[in-house]
């Protein structure tokens, strides 16, 4: 009985603490989600001079989605900063394991959103390219065929 009251009593001691460090960053966390939102906001509403509707939508969804990547990124190095915490330097060591955490997924969220191309942005850019590249081809060979029949026509 000894040893479950002192497992349950450093459990509900994890998580009050966790809960304590996580309310010390609340304020870090509602403005990193609040800036992405009104980044990706922005981004949709006013898109850049160029920009098409879906790639905003498609650089909003990127912006937004990174901003919630970040904001579980505080939330880890919370829980990796309670969960060591007995470590000499645990709060250093928490902060470099959740950065790397949040950067390396956020990586992962933009590179998946751009291989699942949502809003069709990278299909359109892979189809001006491939008429950029064909027409100009088309154009020469029209001209040699056009050239090849006044030749045919002149002889006859």
């Amino acid at each position: 009985m000894k040893y479950s009251e002192g497992l349950l009593s450093a459990i509900s001691t994890a998580v009050i603490n966790m809960f304590v460090r996580t309310s010390k960053n609340a304020v870090r966390l509602i403005r990193e989600g609040f800036m992405s939102l009104m980044k990706a906001i922005k981004t949709l509403i006013f898109p850049p001079e160029g920009m098409t509707m879906n790639q905003a939508a498609h650089e909003a969804s990127k912006v937004f989605a990174t901003g919630l990547v970040v904001t579980g990124g505080i939330l880890a190095t919370e829980s990796i900063a309670t969960f060591i915490n007995g470590i000499p330097f645990a709060d250093t060591i928490a902060m470099v394991i959740g950065g790397l955490l949040s950067g390396l997924s956020s990586l992962f969220v933009v590179y998946l959103l751009d291989k699942l191309d949502l809003f069709g942005v990278n299909a359109d850019e892979r189809h001006e390219f491939i008429i950029g590249t064909l027409e100009p081809r088309i154009d020469s060979r029209i001209e040699s065929t056009e050239a090849i029949i006044n030749r045919l026509n002149l002889s006859y």
